[in-house]
């Protein structure tokens, strides 16, 4: 089977990785061939190269923005339509079936309407809630594009699945889970003596670690608790990192806190296995693919109480929920897994378990392969 993934970025990050992961495990055990389109080069070119995956590099633009300025848009558009006949002629009429890795890419859609081939669409963000970012001409206008598609939509969540049945007949949309590769390794419960806290991703405001360190502020000096450290591994927009810099310093708590900065994911994975506590304080997760790296790691997780959050932590037999907004009841849930951390392992456990057995890569890809199937015969 020749399928067409076409991605919006570059960067190694959920998406890409979730991309990459799938496309990996289709390759070498469903004998899918891919063939990935990408607008620039970085470090997903790089894993493409190392796995002996074909891509090409046209520098198509995203039907996205922060503004919604209609000019920019109409040009925007414009480029994209002399950039579609490169890229068909480059691709011309040898693939199945074209798989678009995300709802904020519409070159996809009309690839598919031109060579009169399924196009799979994967809506792997809320857009606005998560990125702050608005369809060009409107939800109502991309609507359209969406409900004419040639194919299914996939969904990472039921939440993105809530969000999108508003504009989407719900009948297109299937939920399939993202999948994380699990290594075999065995990481260990009750690492440290003094409880290890991280946070893991893009230092943003969506992302909203200024919450955690309200929450540390708190432990420290309303609860008087001085055991435990807070890793924050990520990097982002200067203005956002400048106030989580402030913060730490003015309230004197630099020596709670291990700003790490960017690493890779390779390096990111080694180092959560030396974790005790995950934190998630995104205010709207789509997925959460962080979430079972935590899992995957037999770290505790705590995380906020929205998006897909209450989808992998469906109770508290698998981690905690706490109140987004609310640094108090953050707070209060830290200070539980500090002093009750003992009586969390079988928490961890649970959630390991839970992420291997649901949240695998191997099955995210056998579900993908058999829509692909589905979609084949579909008139």
């Amino acid at each position: 089977m020749n399928i067409l993934y076409i991605t919006h970025y570059s960067g190694l990050y959920g998406a890409n990785l979730s991309l990459l992961n799938l496309i990996i495990e289709l390759k070498f055990n469903y004998n899918v061939k891919p063939m990935v389109l990408m607008p620039y080069g970085g470090d997903f070119e790089t894993e493409l190269k190392k796995n002996k995956i074909n891509y090409e590099i046209i520098n198509f633009k995203l039907w996205v923005n922060e503004n919604n300025i209609f000019i920019r848009s109409f040009f925007k558009t414009i480029i994209n339509r002399i950039k579609f006949y490169k890229i068909k002629k480059l691709i011309g009429n040898d693939y199945e079936l074209i798989h678009s890795n995300s709802g904020v890419i519409d070159i996809g859609y009309f690839l598919s309407k031109k060579n009169n081939i399924k196009h799979i669409w994967h809506l792997r963000e809320f857009v606005y809630e998560d990125y702050s970012l608005k369809y060009d001409m409107g939800i109502s206008f991309a609507s359209n594009y969406f409900n004419n598609n040639r194919g299914r939509i996939v969904a990472v969540s039921n939440s993105v699945k809530e969000k999108y049945s508003r504009f989407i007949k719900p009948q297109k949309i299937e939920v399939i889970y993202n999948g994380v590769g699990c290594k075999n390794i065995e990481p260990v419960i009750n690492k440290n003596d003094i409880l290890q806290f991280c946070v893991v991703g893009g230092i943003s405001d969506k992302k909203n670690q200024i919450e955690i360190l309200r929450a540390v502020n708190l432990l420290i000096n309303k609860y008087n608790v001085y055991r435990f450290k807070l890793s924050i591994i990520g990097n982002g927009e200067p203005k956002f990192e400048k106030e989580l810099l402030d913060f730490i310093k003015n309230k004197g708590i630099e020596d709670y806190v291990n700003m790490k900065g960017y690493l890779t994911h390779k390096e990111v994975l080694e180092y959560l296995l030396n974790m005790d506590v995950g934190i998630l304080s995104s205010f709207k997760e789509a997925f959460g693919r962080v979430t079972i790296e935590y899992m995957l790691s037999k770290m505790y997780v705590i995380a906020s109480n929205t998006g897909a959050n209450p989808e992998l932590i469906p109770n508290t037999d698998f981690g905690m929920l706490y109140k987004l907004g609310d640094e108090n009841d953050l707070a209060e849930k830290m200070l539980d897994a500090i002093t009750n951390f003992e009586k969390k392992n079988i928490v961890i456990k649970n959630s390991y378990l839970r992420a291997k057995e649901e949240f695998s890569i191997e099955s995210n890809a056998r579900n993908i392969y058999n829509l692909y199937k589905k979609n084949l015969v579909e008139l």
